[in-house]
């Protein structure tokens, strides 16, 4: 008990102190031979000012962190501030084998740090958010810390992006600006949610929906048109992998009889064209890609591949296409 408070104690003086402060120095070096031009990067980070990280060294949004791959970072150490187009000389060297690694997965820690930066949420609201999403709508599961959507939350990010502003990082933003303007009288009520309205009803327009006949009862609404053509589901093996209309993935038409096989045509912030989806869907591996971006906002290249190796699961692949 008295290391939880004395745990909790500090964690709430660390958020009423300063921020930590660090001088960074970036080194880029440029080595010529014949014609061709060699580029090698070093960053190097030294803390200058301890500001909360006195009372708790290690933050827990910060280690869920991506390393950065395009550098080489000199964690916790300075590398040389060498004045523009000076000369240096390499004393030795040595060839290290390093591979891209994929963005590592949302922890509870990062996926908040996550929205604050996109100035979403509110610390009050943080605990109740990350309820919903995990334990009381399944949208997310959590394993040894790490944060996976389930299927049901593939399908509804598949169904809501593209479709409905309501799913965009700015209509959360601006809809809690608007919220606090209406609060302290800038703003009137009933125009925000007019206008919102408004949004929302033409969004639903734009699907083109074909209202279920009246009295149809659950089990007569249909599959939405599928559009062509369709490929053998590599899963099952007996159904047919399409497109809805409308939809941003790919799925089996026998997912009635619990055929999960899904590709998103939306991966990492990529548009996946039909013919790349063909060949993920037909040959189990597409690429290499370029167009993809991390979490941290990072542009980068990888294969895809959906095999039962990855348990059907589209995933990346950093090694060059065989």
């Amino acid at each position: 008990q008295r290391q939880l408070y004395d745990m909790i104690w500090k964690r709430a003086v660390a958020s009423q102190l300063a921020d930590a402060e660090y001088s960074v120095t970036k080194l880029r070096l440029t080595s010529k031979s014949g014609s061709d031009s060699f580029n090698f990067n070093a960053t190097g980070r030294v803390l200058t000012s301890q500001g909360w990280r006195m009372l708790t060294p290690r933050d827990a949004a910060e280690d869920a962190e991506e390393p950065d791959d395009s550098d080489s970072s000199v964690a916790g150490g300075a590398v040389p501030a060498l004045p523009i187009d000076s000369t240096v000389t390499a004393s030795s060297a040595r060839v290290t084998d390093k591979q891209t690694k994929s963005p590592n997965s949302y922890t509870q820690a990062s996926l908040i740090k996550k929205l604050e930066t996109e100035g979403i949420g509110r610390p009050s609201t943080y605990p109740e958010t990350l309820k919903k999403i995990i334990v009381t709508r399944k949208y997310v599961d959590e394993a040894k810390r790490q944060l996976a959507p389930t299927e049901l939350g593939k399908l509804l990010a598949a169904s809501l992006i593209g479709n409905f502003s309501f799913a965009d990082y700015a209509y959360t933003r601006d809809l809690e600006e608007h919220l606090d303007n209406i609060a302290t009288g800038k703003a009137s009520y009933a125009q925000v949610l007019s206008n919102l309205d408004s949004k929302l009803n033409s969004e639903i327009e734009a699907l083109h929906l074909t209202p279920q006949p009246e009295g149809a009862g659950a089990h007569a609404a249909q599959a939405p048109k599928a559009e062509q053509p369709g490929y053998p589901c590599p899963k099952c093996k007996e159904g047919t992998v399409r497109k809805p209309h409308g939809q941003e993935f790919y799925g089996c038409s026998r997912y009635k009889d619990g055929c999960t096989y899904r590709v998103g045509t939306r991966i990492a912030g990529k548009l996946i064209t039909d013919n790349q989806a063909a060949i993920l869907i037909t040959k189990g591996r597409v690429g290499p890609l370029k167009g993809f971006t991390s979490k941290a906002g990072k542009p980068f290249e990888a294969v895809l591949i959906c095999t039962l190796e990855t348990d059907w699961k589209t995933v990346f692949d950093f090694a060059k296409d065989k």
